[in-house]
């Protein structure tokens, strides 16, 4: 990521599910090997192992095709990675499969975006008791104020948040919202293709009565400190 491209970014989408290659927005793609096809050359990216696709793919041979693609200049972030504590697969396999995603994390520097379904306790236990140093994004976040509390106990803890907080009204996010502190905010359009980035950064615009401008600032600022290995 060079200073430029985020220069003449619009807007800063840190996880999609569609890649939007065209566009002149910055947007992470979430590459998931077995799932997703892969990035196109040029195409910022993420990638890991889904908790999702434990029973249904081959973990070795995908895990291979993630430490492939370490090394590649158009790497963010590891993941999505994470614990959904709704689907039929071991907490103990769930957590064994994070903590490698988390050690590729720390030695390679990038970030780790995290699937976290009913899981935020087991997430807060992991993050202590393996010292990670690397930021972890908690993707489409939907918690209470209370539980954006307990995350903000620790360090380097960032919340994503996506099209949930407008168009459900219902959800906890969407109640509790501003209790997210700006400097821990990033937003995503997920596996969303009916809300742009841009209407997510209008709709938190509203809420907020943050000018769109300074919006933009301040979550270019929150996403270059995630960013260890960036030079301006």
């Amino acid at each position: 990521m060079t200073s430029e491209e985020l220069k003449n970014a619009k807007f800063i989408d840190i996880h999609s599910h569609q890649g939007r290659e065209a566009s002149k927005d910055v947007i992470i793609y979430s590459y998931n090997p077995g799932i997703n096809s892969s990035p196109s050359k040029g195409q910022l990216f993420s990638i890991g192992i889904h908790p999702w696709s434990i029973n249904d793919t081959d973990i070795e041979e995908h895990w291979n095709t993630l430490k492939e693609n370490i090394q590649s200049n158009d790497l963010v972030f590891i993941g999505e990675a994470g614990i959904d504590l709704t689907i039929n697969v071991s907490l103990k396999e769930q957590e064994e499969i994070l903590l490698r995603h988390i050690q590729l994390s720390e030695e390679h520097k990038r970030p780790l975006i995290l699937h976290v379904v009913k899981s935020q306790q087991e997430i807060l236990k992991i993050r202590k008791e393996s010292k990670a140093e690397q930021g972890w994004i908690l993707h489409d976040y939907n918690g209470n104020k209370q539980m954006i509390e307990q995350c903000l106990k620790y360090s380097g803890l960032y919340f994503s948040i996506g099209p949930r907080f407008f168009n459900s009204p219902n959800s906890k996010i969407a109640k509790d919202l501003m209790s997210i502190p700006i400097d821990r905010l990033l937003f995503e359009t997920d596996d969303q293709t009916t809300f742009s980035i841009e209407r997510i950064y209008t709709e938190y615009s509203k809420l907020s009565n943050i000018r769109i401008e300074e919006l933009k600032g301040i979550i270019e600022s929150n996403f270059k400190r995630l960013l260890p290995y960036y030079e301006e």
